[in-house]
This record gives structure tokens, sequence and C-alpha cells, in this order.
């Protein structure tokens, strides 16, 4: 038994890292639009996740995220009050802004599923980028020498999660994926602050609690934020998809967002952010 907790910690732990650092060379697929604005602006566009083509995906990480919780639940490993930490920690992330670029590692950049999702007018270009050289690039957009805003940005590995039902069962393949959100839901438990434990302690030791209490939980629900958008249907695993993510809280609206652009999708107009690619050797091929 111990070698399988071992076994399952390790893997654990190294699934996390490919999620946190991308390796290799990855792919992104675009059109002559694209292709000038990488090459001539050095700029690649992040594209706002709730219009991508298939709005679905956002909610494929959601209901798995509900549904780990909601077995937790019925385990005893968390109770009514940290099922509304979740529910309500969901609500507030669909609230922010969340921005994706895809690059994929499938058939050597000449998938002819992505030649077709990303490349829909000819010719159509497959760029490499090699990804440390890419994820070290990244760096939150300044103006002026000023951070714009609170933000995360960084290059992550996608996972692919089943089709949700009343018999779903974890595959062990994905088994450290449960353990990983399992473990961020019991941080968020870890918010659920009990006045009853408060009795007696100063009125600043009260204040220190709440305030190491409260940053847990932006910790946590920054991770949480970030881990969504990686998560997608299985029945897109051939994509081998990585993701450039950039995560902002929300503001007061687009118009005070002076580095969002627009641009015509196939069904609406996307918001999307142009991220400044440094004029350094990203191993583009």
């Amino acid at each position: 038994m111990a070698e399988s907790v071992d076994e399952d910690e390790a893997r654990l732990e190294s699934e996390v890292e490919a999620l946190l650092h991308p390796q290799g060379v990855l792919y992104h697929h675009t059109n002559q639009q694209g292709l000038l604005g990488i090459l001539d602006k050095g700029q690649i566009w992040a594209s706002h996740i709730r219009y991508l083509n298939d709005t679905k995906e956002y909610f494929a990480g959601r209901s798995f995220i509900e549904r780990i919780a909601s077995v937790m639940k019925e385990l005893n490993y968390a109770d009514e009050e940290t099922a509304r930490t979740v529910d309500i920690t969901l609500k507030i992330i669909d609230t922010f802004d969340i921005y994706v670029t895809s690059f994929s590692r499938a058939d050597d950049g000449d998938s002819l599923n992505l030649w077709r999702a990303y490349a829909q007018t000819l010719p159509g270009f497959s760029i490499g980028f090699d990804a440390e050289s890419l994820s070290a690039s990244l760096r939150p957009a300044k103006d002026g020498g000023q951070m714009v805003r609170a933000e995360i940005r960084g290059l992550f590995g996608v996972q692919y999660v089943p089709e949700l039902s009343d018999s779903f069962r974890i595959k062990r393949e994905i088994m450290w994926l449960a353990q990983l959100v399992r473990s961020i839901i019991l941080e968020l438990k870890k918010a659920n602050f009990d006045p009853s434990m408060m009795k007696g302690l100063s009125a600043e030791s009260i204040a220190s609690e709440i305030k190491i209490s409260m940053a847990g939980y932006a910790k946590s629900t920054a991770f949480l934020a970030v881990l969504l958008p990686l998560l997608k249907h299985e029945g897109f695993s051939g994509e081998q998809e990585i993701r450039l993510v950039e995560l902002r809280a929300k503001d007061d609206g687009f118009e005070h967002c002076p580095d969002i652009g627009f641009h015509p999708g196939q069904s609406s107009i996307v918001p999307h952010l142009a991220v400044d690619l440094p004029r350094v050797d990203l191993g583009i091929r």
C-alpha cells in the first residue's frame, strides 16, 4: 500500500511539473495576419476564453471541479460550508477575464484538425516555438515601467477530462488531477472562518488570523482560476494542447483596458490581448 501511495505522489509531482513547465517545440497554427503580427510586431493574440469557437470548453473544467467537490462531500472529506465556498469561488472566477492562445505538440505541427480549426484561410501557417524560451519571455504587461494591473500570465499544459455523469468514475490516468483539485478545495476549506475559535483572542490576533486565512483563499482561488481554462473534454486530447493563459480580475469594463483589442470571430466580435514577444531568440521555426 505504501508503494502505491508513493507512486501516486510521484505521479502527482511529475504531472504538475508537466502542467506548469511545458517542454519541447510548440506549434501555433494561424493565418497570414497572425504570422505577420508575430514576425513584424513581435506580438501574438490571446483571445477571451468566453468568445472561443466552442463556448463549452470553459465549462468542462468547471463541471469537473464541481464533481470533485460533490464526491468529497459524499465521502465526508468536505462539509456543506466547503461546498458553498467552492460554488462561491467558481462564481467569483466567472467574473475574471481569462485570455488564451493555443499551441500544440500534435503531429510535429502538421495536424489536419488544427489546420482546419486555426488556419481557416489559405495559406495557413504552423509556427514552432521553443517552449522554454517562450515561457521565459512572458512577463506581465507594463506601462511606463509600472504594472498595468495585477495579473497572472504563463504557459501551461492542457489536461483532458471525461464526460461527466451520475456514474462518473475517475480514471487512474487523471487521478493525480483529482488529487490536485482536492488539495485546492481543502485549502479553500481553511478559509471557512469559525468565529467560535476566536474566543479569548485579542483583536490584533483575530485580525492576523483573518489576514492569513484570506491570503490563503486568494492564492487558492488564483490557482483554481488558472487551472479552469486548462481543463478540456477528452474528445480534444488529440490536439495535445499547450495554452498561454493570462488572467485578470474583472475591472470596470473593456473601455478602461487600453491594451485590449477586438477582431471578428465566427459568430461575434472577439476581445483579445496583444501579448508582446520580446525581441529575443524564441526558437521560432
